[in-house]
């Protein structure tokens, strides 16, 4: 979680034409630890979740998988 959120807010720093423009992501975090996926392909379609759950959430967020089945 800590390296995606440093990722999103060098995104959001980024500047482009003079800060015009502003780069948003959304951003799904899956982790071997917490999530306890089967295989590779679980991890993945985990982080998938996540992602799009954060899209749905308001976007231009980081959304851990463990955090989002815990809330749900």
């Amino acid at each position: 979680k800590i390296i995606a959120d440093r990722i999103l807010n060098n995104l959001r720093n980024l500047p482009i034409e003079d800060q015009r423009y502003q780069i948003t992501a959304s951003i799904g975090v899956g982790s071997y630890d917490m999530d306890a996926p089967v295989d590779v392909l679980d991890l993945i379609e985990k982080a998938d979740q996540a992602e799009t759950f954060a899209k749905h959430a308001g976007k231009n967020r980081v959304v851990c998988h463990w955090e989002m089945t815990v809330s749900s």
